[in-house]
């Protein structure tokens, strides 16, 4: 059987073949499907987060003594701070609901996948200004999956190693 590649296509498949076992001892999974992943942030109200904010009008507050020196600032006793603060810490708002202290859910979320680690930080380096802090990270395709992935995956290994001799 021949089959007519593209310059693009034999350059892709050498690539392959040349990184695939440099990757493998670096990652030690089989077959894996490499992921360029970014951080997201989700605020919920929930309490559970990797850390806490505090929003009052349309001002966000890293920490409570933000918010304490800015109530301050608007003219709030300290009487009344403290009680807003107990507010916070018991009820997660005050103030009728003008401030409120919410969580921040950090996590890593897929953006791209690839077949070798090479082409996932070339990635990473393009689109660098839409990413704030990517990784790329290996997924393993399954454990003891011999299914249809691994079969093309073994397919463009041997085509890569041919086309290197």
């Amino acid at each position: 059987m021949n089959i007519e590649l593209s310059e693009k296509e034999i350059e892709f498949l050498k690539q392959y073949a040349n990184v695939y076992q440099q990757e493998r001892n670096m990652d030690c999974t089989r077959d894996p499907v490499v992921v360029v992943e970014d951080i997201e942030e989700l605020v919920a109200a929930d309490g559970y987060g990797d850390r806490t904010v505090y929003t009052w009008e349309d001002s966000t507050y890293y920490s409570i003594e933000e918010l304490k020196k800015e109530l301050t600032e608007n003219g709030y006793s300290k009487r009344e701070i403290a009680l807003f603060c107990d507010d916070l810490d018991y009820q997660g708002n005050c103030k009728d609901g003008e401030i409120q202290k919410l969580s921040v859910h950090r996590r890593y979320y897929p953006k791209a996948y690839f077949l070798t680690r090479a082409e996932a930080d070339r990635y990473v380096k393009y689109q660098s200004h839409n990413l704030t802090k990517p990784r790329v990270y290996t997924r393993s395709c399954g454990y003891g999956n011999d299914g249809d992935l691994q079969r093309l995956y073994q397919l463009l290994l041997k085509m890569g190693q041919q086309l290197n001799q």
